[in-house]
């Protein structure tokens, strides 16, 4: 039966706890926990795993649950999985192809959000091995993923996209049967503490980018309106370029923007330079 002691050498409690392997051989396994509380439950979850090895009566949800809650190591979940025919499937597709699957499916995409997705993949790999089977990810490989993508620099925003991608990729491992479930499920978004904040362009600075728009022959010389039309309406681009002469009303001085991000009819007014 799995027993508790504290440690002694470090701070904590000690689970003791043995495995009985599908061909009667014993090994003896141990964890550290930090708490008494967190000692007893996994001693709880030690004592189960212990009977059901040793009469052989788990099955691969018992597994999965044993190497998520950290009982098993890799060995002993290779070993354990050996009982099951279907599982040795779980074992070949390695990261790498999974990858490769992720972005085959993301061909629809377009050709810059493409580039995007390959380029956050790339780095994902770089950290977290390509030839690891899926199967063998567990739940601290995702905190140290996301632990060295912040090393490494890069923005929570960044970042926050490729914990997307890595969750949808394993999704994809238990939807078509590799996984039983996500080991990444409840890797969290990272907080960005130092929010972008826009520089806004003094009246001198937004007269001189009119004044050279003026002059530019970019859109057949339209894109002086474009300027205008963003400075003084608040617009987006897409908004701009959809405008159709039918939707300003002259006397209100009003624009019913008809094709905005949302869907939603808006009306927007108009200055007197735009106006003129």
């Amino acid at each position: 039966m799995a027993t508790i002691s504290k440690h002694p050498h470090r701070k904590g409690w000690r689970v003791r706890y043995y495995i009985v392997y599908p061909d009667g051989i014993k090994v003896d396994r141990s964890r550290l926990c930090k708490t008494s509380k967190e000692a007893q439950a996994l001693c709880a979850r030690a004592t189960l795993l212990e009977e059901m090895t040793r009469f052989k009566t788990y099955n691969l949800s018992h597994i999965h649950d044993w190497r998520a809650a950290g009982l098993l190591s890799d060995k002993d979940y290779r070993v354990l999985l050996g009982v099951f025919p279907e599982a040795e499937r779980a074992l070949r597709i390695t990261l790498g192809e999974l990858a490769e699957f992720y972005l085959e499916l993301s061909r629809s995409l377009s050709r810059r959000e493409f580039v995007a997705r390959r380029s956050r993949v790339k780095r994902i790999l770089s950290i977290l091995d390509p030839k690891l089977p899926v199967s063998l990810l567990r739940p601290t490989d995702g905190a140290f993923l996301v632990k060295e993508l912040m090393r490494k620099g890069l923005a929570p925003a960044t970042v926050n996209k490729c914990i997307r991608d890595v969750k949808r990729m394993l999704e994809f491992a238990v939807e078509d049967g590799y996984l039983n479930k996500n080991p990444f499920r409840n890797l969290k978004a990272v907080r960005n503490r130092d929010p972008f904040r826009p520089r806004v362009l003094s009246p001198e600075e937004v007269e001189r980018v009119l004044a050279e728009a003026r002059k530019s022959r970019l859109l057949y010389g339209w894109i002086y309106l474009v300027f205008l039309f963003a400075f003084g309406c608040g617009l987006r681009r897409s908004e701009i370029l959809s405008l159709r002469w039918e939707w300003i009303d002259w006397e209100k001085r009003l624009i019913k923007v008809q094709k905005t991000k949302t869907g939603k009819i808006r009306f927007v007014g108009i200055g007197k330079k735009a106006l003129r």
